[in-house]
């Protein structure tokens, strides 16, 4: 008893942000030794290093370009049968910005680079550790998935690969255009939806997936907003210009991909990408909520490929039978399920996905996760008190 009071007297702590940030932290620290990481770093430092500042903002982050494919072709670089009219070309200004920023001040020294994505995780997870209060309370189940996310190794990938740092920025740009829109919408306070709005577009232009910061909007419009629906819907007015704004000219200046299975784009291959929903969903889900690394589906074949399909799927209906005790009765849960499936749909452009792709994602499964040990473990008004759903309940969350 007396270590159950002193449990949830550390969930519900002043202080926990600060511990969870700590946790993130600590856990990251073996990526500082990482070197130089995957080959994507080793091609990054040689532009940095030699192209001026305008053309690293707008090609370092360029891996397949038809006018150049020819010729890293016949340089070996690329094998022969590569399409010559594949591209994938991104348009990441702001983490460019960051890696060149390094390169300024400790160009040799990859431990501190990596040190600069570290503690750009521990941010990441302070503000995730406030959206989560800010919207589900200052209760046991909030300090939860504040420690299930600060301490989720799937997210330490973006610390390894100094590439990969553009998804912590987006991560941690989107969480803050979310934090702040609430403050907008519940408090009334009027800055909020400028805040939101600069962190909304500073997250898209770290990366891509910064477009799930939308899904969350939605989501957050639609469970927690208490305005008429009119006025939910003008809410979303200012984040929806700003993300056509950003997708047209990301077209108009010839950014995005096509005629590769690495990346795909939803406005130039829509069926290959809705293929890509149907097939990768499961994989996702899976991967964020038990297990292995979605990555692995990749390297199976193609029964193997199937039989995990089909597992994910099983697997997935039983979770949500047993969540939807907690979906029926809280509204948080609806906004966490729907965060969730949403900001799903940007990954799935991406082969091979892997856990550190899952940062929107897990802010909303970690959320749910944390609510369903919650109606185990303390008494909570939504669980039911059949035993058939206490014991399968207490068996997913041990």
């Amino acid at each position: 008893l007396a270590f159950s009071v002193r449990l949830k007297s550390l969930l519900v702590h002043r202080h926990l942000p600060l511990f969870g940030m700590l946790c993130g932290v600590l856990i990251g620290l073996p990526a500082l030794w990482a070197g130089w990481g995957p080959s994507d770093d080793v091609l990054q430092r040689s532009i940095i290093l030699t192209q001026p500042l305008p053309e690293i903002l707008t090609r370092l982050f360029v891996f397949l370009d038809p006018a150049v494919n020819p010729a890293q072709m016949d340089l070996g670089y690329f094998p022969w049968w590569t399409y010559e009219s594949a591209q994938v070309i991104f348009f990441r200004p702001l983490a460019a910005l960051s890696l060149w920023i390094d390169y300024q001040l400790w160009p040799n020294s990859n431990l501190l680079m990596h040190l600069h994505s570290l503690l750009l995780y521990g941010l990441l997870c302070l503000t995730a550790a406030h959206l989560y209060r800010r919207l589900m309370g200052r209760t046991p189940q909030t300090g939860l998935a504040v420690l299930l996310f600060s301490l989720s190794t799937a997210h330490i990938g973006c610390v390894v690969s100094l590439a990969a740092r553009n998804l912590l920025m987006a991560a941690n740009f989107g969480f803050l255009a979310l934090f702040f829109h609430d403050r907008w919408r519940r408090d009334g306070w009027k800055p909020g939806l400028i805040l939101a709005l600069l962190c909304l577009s500073l997250s898209l232009l770290s990366a891509e997936t910064g477009v799930a910061t939308c899904a969350f909007l939605l989501a957050y419009a639609i469970f927690f907003d208490i305005r008429s629906w009119r006025g939910r819907l003008l809410s979303l007015l200012p984040y929806g210009l700003m993300t056509v704004i950003w997708l047209v000219s990301y077209q108009v200046f010839g950014f995005g991909a096509s005629g590769s299975d690495f990346y795909l784009s939803p406005l130039q291959e829509p069926v290959r990408f809705l293929v890509a929903i149907v097939e990768r969903t499961p994989f996702l889900l899976m991967g964020q909520w038990v297990l292995p690394d979605p990555v692995v589906y990749t390297v199976l074949s193609e029964g193997a490929r199937l039989f995990l399909w089909v597992l994910s799927l099983l697997v997935l209906a039983f979770i949500g039978l047993l969540l939807f005790p907690l979906i029926k009765k809280e509204r948080a849960a609806r906004f966490w399920v729907v965060g969730m499936l949403l900001s799903v749909i940007p990954v799935c452009a991406v082969s091979p996905a892997s856990g550190r792709h899952l940062t929107f994602i897990s802010l909303a499964a970690f959320g749910l996760m944390a609510q369903l040990v919650g109606g185990v473990f303390l008494s909570s008004t939504w669980a039911p008190i059949r035993r058939n759903w206490r014991r399968a309940a207490l068996g997913v969350s041990l």
